[in-house]
């Protein structure tokens, strides 16, 4: 009897057993397709790490690439500095030299030595247009200039004798009607 018994227990634990695994099997299901979810998702997060891992280290590039053309530019910019300093002081010697020969010169005579250069400058300009005016009326007399009278009684000696801007306001008038008679 106890051997029947303990079958009839173990029929009914398998029974049960298979009721029981039955009823979770959908359920098994659930928590396989949530585990499959999860997986996917740790996939996906890890993939989405190692893209921006991949773009942080292309931007780190760039900027280590910046940053040596900036040291560069820095270290070229000390060099210019470098220059321009000596420069500087180079110029700042040379005017204090200027200086120095301004206070040893006497100031009355290098006054009156730029005074006779300044005059001489100014005279040798006057004259030059004096000679320039001569030439002028010496090549108006040698033309045809007739045309610049301006009544008949007129001579050209006149005509000479006029300053420069109304003898080109009489040949300008005269093209000006001679250009009116051909249009």
């Amino acid at each position: 009897h106890s051997h029947m018994r303990r079958r009839k227990m173990k029929k009914n634990d398998v029974l049960q057993q298979g009721m029981v695994s039955d009823l979770l099997s959908p359920f098994k299901h659930w928590q396989l397709y949530m585990v499959e979810r999860r997986v996917e998702a740790h996939r996906a997060t890890r993939q989405a790490f190692g893209l921006e891992g991949n773009v942080l280290a292309v931007q780190a590039k760039d900027l280590e690439r910046q940053q040596e053309d900036l040291i560069g530019e820095l270290l070229m910019s000390q060099g210019t500095q470098r220059r321009l300093q000596k420069r500087f002081e180079s110029e700042r010697d040379k005017r204090i030299a200027v200086e120095e020969k301004l206070e040893q010169a006497k100031p009355t005579l290098l006054k009156k030595v730029l005074t006779n250069l300044l005059n001489i400058t100014f005279m040798g300009t006057l004259r030059e247009a004096q000679l320039s005016r001569i030439i002028a009326r010496k090549n108006l007399a040698a033309k045809e200039f007739s045309v610049l009278l301006a009544y008949e009684e007129e001579h050209l000696a006149r005509l000479t004798s006029l300053p420069i801007e109304s003898i080109l306001t009489r040949w300008l008038n005269y093209h000006i009607i001679q250009f009116k008679y051909v249009a």
